[in-house]
């Protein structure tokens, strides 16, 4: 009977920390396009995006569900103007924001945002660093940030994660691509801290 006792005000107080826990984005999701560049001779000099139109590739977790390039006819499409490519009202718009990376902007407000589903999913970056790759010919950009998902059932906190892009030149057109990622496991280790609490309180209690 004692036993029994434990295990129900365990699960009892799991449930409570469980309320308690806010519930952070987790996944990744990625996007390549085109995109144009200025502010310098060439691209080893160039300082910033003039444009950027970004198709959504993949997706996981609290990403999976967005539509894009390759299971969807109305993939999202990010581009730095908040509008679908052509005005194509099949196409699911979003914004990409423009950004200087050379030297690199101290935040960008959104990296990008889109509304797909009902949801509207943001990534803010709050930190960033650039580095030209002379012999591939491409910028990597990367850095910190924080992603939130708003409109749905699930009420999501900002959630620090980490971002990176690239812009390199294939043929006559220069090719964008970009990524971000958000960490796993903070609510499970949430719950098992509570439950060890939990366990912890009772022993005391009943000893």
């Amino acid at each position: 009977m004692k036993k029994s006792s434990i295990i129900l005000a365990v699960i009892a107080a799991s449930s409570l920390c469980m309320v308690a826990q806010a519930n952070s984005v987790t996944g990744s999701i990625s996007f390549s396009g085109i995109a144009s560049v200025g502010g310098g001779s060439s691209l080893a000099t160039d300082t910033h995006f003039t444009s950027i139109n970004a198709t959504v590739q993949t997706g996981s977790g609290d990403y999976a569900a967005v539509p894009n390039y390759y299971d969807s006819l109305t993939p999202v499409i990010l581009s730095s103007t908040g509008t679908a490519l052509g005005g194509a009202s099949a196409l699911t718009p979003g914004l990409m924001s423009d950004y200087t990376w050379n030297p690199p902007a101290a935040s960008v407000t959104p990296l990008w945002a889109f509304t797909t589903g009902g949801l509207t999913y943001t990534f803010d970056a709050t930190s960033m660093s650039s580095f030209y790759d002379a012999t591939a010919r491409i910028w990597d950009i990367s850095g910190y940030g924080f992603a939130d998902i708003t409109g749905g059932s699930t009420s999501y906190v900002w959630t620090e994660g980490s971002w990176n892009a690239d812009v390199g030149v294939t043929g006559s057109s220069f090719f964008f691509g970009s990524a971000a990622s958000v960490p796993d496991g903070g609510l499970t280790l949430g719950l098992l801290g509570c439950s060890l609490m939990a366990l912890s309180a009772l022993r005391r209690k009943l000893s």
